[in-house]
């Protein structure tokens, strides 16, 4: 089942369907907070059944590539930062989920787990300080926030979300030996990597979508049912749990709760 219902209703939703022996595809952010978070992945293994955050990013064939290139072939050396913005300009509804603090709308846990789950994939979810400012407006609920992360790898990110106002969609890795940009990292359609010396671009690299960049998540999910698994490796329930964690100390750090918490 894909439960792609507002926030405050996962829990319900994928409980439901947990104790039914339903397996689930389940939207980000995966919870409200990480209680939330901790009594699905719980009960998903408890009963043995399959579940997983749709953060659709981490199955796509680029950003794959790009774990590889960084993590392993260190094509970069080490990262020491990494800028990752999801900042828009949108022209919504007053109506709209996004501005109903009661349907917990909000930039962070609908952009904001975007560049935090991007971090956490390439720098580990394990961050040893974090801090986080946000503005409050349509609605009540926050419009933007700017998150600081320190994560045990030594490695910081800097991450912005927004969605009343005009930026970039980009993420910018920043390593010792260079440094990599992809352009819309959500859905990059290339990534371009700097030599540290001159400046100039050495090397693109491109993967086209088979269709149009959802489609792997949906294959994760059928590959791991079909193999026994009751978790994805590349998007574990203990990682999804940790995000909703770290959403939770930013939100703490600019004092915004929702009414029903």
């Amino acid at each position: 089942v894909y439960i792609a219902t507002p926030h405050r209703f996962h829990l319900e939703n994928a409980l439901l369907c947990i104790r039914s022996g339903r397996a689930i595809l389940c939207e980000k952010a995966f919870t409200v907070n990480g209680d939330e978070a901790e009594k699905i992945a719980q009960e998903a293994k408890a009963c043995g059944v399959f579940a997983m955050e749709a953060f659709w990013p981490r199955f796509q064939p680029l950003n794959r590539l790009l774990k590889k290139l960084i993590c392993e072939q260190k094509i970069i050396g080490d990262v020491r930062m990494l800028q990752v913005d999801f900042d828009k300009l949108e022209d919504w509804p007053d109506e709209h989920p996004i501005y109903n603090p009661e349907l917990a709308g909000g930039t962070t846990l609908d952009l904001g787990i975007y560049t935090m789950s991007y971090a956490a994939y390439f720098l580990g979810a394990d961050v040893r300080d974090i801090h986080a400012v946000a503005t409050i407006g349509k609605g009540g609920v926050d419009d933007q926030c700017a998150i600081i992360a320190a994560h045990q790898s030594g490695a910081l990110s800097v991450q912005t979300a927004a969605f009343q106002t005009d930026g970039r969609r980009e993420a910018l890795f920043l390593g010792t030996r260079g440094r990599i940009r992809v352009p819309d990292f959500f859905k990059p359609p290339y990534l371009e990597i700097v030599d540290e010396k001159s400046g100039d671009t050495r090397r693109v690299e491109r993967e086209p979508f088979l269709y149009n960049g959802y489609e792997y998540e949906a294959i994760e999910v059928m590959d791991c049912i079909r193999a026994g698994e009751s978790q994805s490796r590349i998007m574990p329930l203990d990682e999804s749990v940790a995000l909703m964690r770290l959403l939770d100390r930013c939100r703490a750090d600019f004092g915004f709760r929702y009414p029903f918490e």
